[in-house]
C-alpha cells in the first residue's frame, strides 16, 4: 500500500520537463516568428539555422512594440540571375 503513494514521485522527473516543453511550445506559437514561418517548435530545437533565426528574432522582438515588422527568408535577386537569402529582416 505504501508503494502506491510513492508511484507519483517516480513520474515527477518525467512530468516536469513535459510541462515545461508544453509551456514553451504554446508560448512559441504566439510569436510573430511562428505565425510567419509556421516552423514547428521541435524544428527550432533540432535545426541550427532555424534556431539561429529564432534567437535573432527574440533579440529584436522588442522593436515590434514600436511598429517594427519582420520578414523571414527573403530572397533578393543578384545581378547574375542568382538569389541571396536574408534570414531575418526587420523593417
Amino acid at each position: 500500500m505504501e508503494d502506491l503513494f510513492l508511484l507519483p514521485l517516480l513520474f515527477l522527473p518525467l512530468l516536469v520537463p513535459l510541462i515545461v516543453l508544453v509551456y514553451q511550445s504554446r508560448k512559441y506559437k504566439k510569436t510573430t516568428y511562428y505565425q510567419i514561418t509556421k516552423n514547428p517548435y521541435s524544428s527550432i530545437k533540432r535545426d541550427k539555422g532555424k534556431c539561429g533565426e529564432y534567437l535573432i528574432y527574440r533579440r529584436l522582438q522588442r522593436f515590434e512594440r514600436s511598429g517594427g515588422k519582420f520578414l523571414f527568408n527573403v530572397y533578393v535577386p543578384k545581378t547574375n540571375s542568382e538569389t541571396s537569402e536574408i534570414d531575418v529582416l526587420l523593417i
